[in-house]
């Protein structure tokens, strides 16, 4: 049975920032299964998006040491030197503060997406399998993408329809939704 508080409006919910907005935009990109994995490509055409629009100056990557070899790959993919990798190297308190301050927040449903949205940073949550009324991002500053299937709602840790959920979200669906979040033209 799923608890949900009948006095919290959590898709309303006014969520106060931690720390003043920095200039920078903070991505996730890996999570625990595949089926939570927004392609590696589209983070990279979304942060060249964000770079190029002039929004932020710096995307940083972040992860543990497991999501290295993802980012790597993602710096390849793009000859801008503004997308740094942070990961592996900052423990849980400079995670924080590195995601309390970001402009911006995007990322596949995981822990650090769950902490921006809690810190008050605009949050594009990427969510695969998952229902986004159980593993959403909270508050009105947040939004997520998500495409239903008859098999939504899986274990994720296999599957025979090539991870269509996640991969159904497209780089140019991402970018509309952050023009709404964000007021760009």
């Amino acid at each position: 049975m799923l608890f949900r508080s009948p006095h919290l409006d959590v898709e309303n919910l006014t969520i106060p920032r931690l720390q003043d907005a920095g200039n920078y935009a903070v991505f996730h990109t890996g999570a625990r299964f595949p089926g939570r994995r927004w392609k590696e490509e589209n983070f990279t055409r979304l942060a060249e998006w964000l770079l190029n629009s002039t929004y932020v100056d710096t995307v940083y990557l972040i992860g543990d040491e497991a999501d290295k070899a993802i980012n790597l790959r993602i710096r390849a993919f793009s000859k801008s030197k503004a997308i740094i990798d942070k990961a592996g190297g900052m423990n849980l308190v400079e995670s924080l503060e590195l995601i309390s301050a970001a402009k911006l927040y995007i990322g596949n449903d995981s822990g650090p997406m769950h902490i921006a949205a809690l810190a008050g940073v605009p949050t594009l949550g990427l969510l695969g399998p998952n229902f986004p009324h159980i593993s959403g991002p909270l508050g009105a500053q947040s939004r997520f993408l998500f495409h239903k299937f008859p098999c939504s709602g899986c274990n994720q840790r296999g599957c025979d329809y090539g991870y269509r959920c996640i991969n159904a979200i497209t780089v140019e669906e991402a970018i509309i939704t952050l023009k709404e979040m964000t007021g760009m033209a």
